[in-house]
């Protein structure tokens, strides 16, 4: 199926350099590769182009066109990738956050965090959801136990 097909992408391959560089956003989709196929898969879905991708070079050919300049589809994949490489700068200028970013969103344990809200003060941390705060774990003694 189509899946096995865009999973198969990599950017070692000639054709892929050649995508980077017709993107007229290169490096950043250079760097954000595996991001970027993930959203050509959601694309996939969306406008239900699977059943018409029937080998690695009809996939190739799509993905091109998916990342062409002065398309809509590239002008929203290069602004998609310029949320996440400005989420991976402003998350390494902070070393106290532990929660994992998606798709340029905090979560943690899949539920979404404000951006506004306070880095994890702990690794043990959990987020409240209903108080939007960080709770602490209170640890028993081993007396209690």
């Amino acid at each position: 199926p189509w899946q096995e097909l865009v999973d198969g992408l990599c950017l070692e391959s000639s054709w892929a350099e050649i995508a980077c560089m017709k993107s007229g956003y290169g490096g950043l989709l250079n760097r954000h590769f595996k991001e970027a196929v993930g959203f050509f898969k959601q694309h996939i879905l969306l406008y239900d182009k699977g059943p018409s991708l029937l080998n690695s070079s009809d996939v190739h050919q799509y993905f091109a066109n998916f990342t062409a300049p002065g398309s809509r589809t590239s002008a929203f994949l290069h602004a998609e990738l310029l949320k996440l490489e400005a989420a991976e700068q402003s998350h390494s200028l902070d070393p106290y956050r532990f929660e994992k970013r998606i798709g340029g969103q905090r979560t943690y344990m899949g539920c979404p965090i404000p951006d506004e809200a306070p880095p994890r003060p702990e690794d043990n941390a959990i987020w409240n959801d209903r108080t939007k705060q960080w709770i602490l774990p209170r640890l028993r003694s081993k007396a209690a136990s």
